[in-house]
C-alpha cells in the first residue's frame, strides 16, 4: 500500500513538473509602457484599485498600468480639457436594473489587481471620486479632491 501512495505521489510530482512550463508564460497579469501627457491635472474616477501619485519638480504627468489583463482593458484613459482622465469600468451604477441579479462577475474586481502609478509635477489639481482601494498620494502642493466608496 506504501508503495503504491509513494508512486502516486512520484507520478503526481513528475505531472506537476512537466506542465509548468507550458503555463509559464500564460500569466494574466500584465505591465504597460510608462505613458507620458502634457496636460496640467489628473482626474481619477470609479476605479477599484491601487493608486500611486509620486511627485516631482516638473515635467509632463507619466502613467504606467498594471494588473490583470481584463482590469487594464477595462480602463478608460483620455486626455481632454487640460487633464488626464482614468475611468473604471463602472458606469452601470446600481441603477441598471438590468445587472440587479448578475453574479457572474462577484469577485472580479478587488483592489490588488490593478495598480496605477502616476507621477505629476508639483502644483498639478488632483482629483480622485469613487475609489475603492488604497492610494499614496505624494505632497502635491496643489489643489486636491478626494473621495472613496
Amino acid at each position: 500500500m506504501a508503495n503504491q501512495i509513494h508512486s502516486i505521489l512520484i507520478g503526481a510530482a513528475i505531472a506537476a513538473f512537466v506542465s509548468l512550463p507550458a503555463n509559464a508564460g500564460n500569466s494574466p497579469w500584465t505591465t504597460g509602457p510608462t505613458k507620458t501627457f502634457d496636460v496640467k491635472a489628473l482626474k481619477v474616477d470609479d476605479v477599484v484599485g491601487t493608486l500611486k501619485i509620486d511627485v516631482k519638480d516638473s515635467g509632463p504627468i507619466t502613467l504606467q498600468i498594471s494588473g490583470l489583463r481584463n482590469r487594464v482593458d477595462g480602463l478608460k484613459i483620455r486626455p481632454g480639457n487640460g487633464a488626464l482622465v482614468i475611468e473604471g469600468h463602472f458606469v452601470d451604477s446600481v441603477w441598471d436594473w438590468s445587472n440587479w441579479f448578475d453574479f457572474s462577475h462577484l469577485g472580479d474586481n478587488k483592489p490588488d489587481q490593478l495598480v496605477i502609478h502616476a507621477s505629476v509635477p508639483k502644483g498639478t489639481p488632483i482629483k480622485v471620486d469613487g475609489l475603492i482601494g488604497n492610494a499614496t498620494i505624494g505632497s502635491t502642493y496643489g489643489k486636491m479632491e478626494f473621495s472613496a466608496n
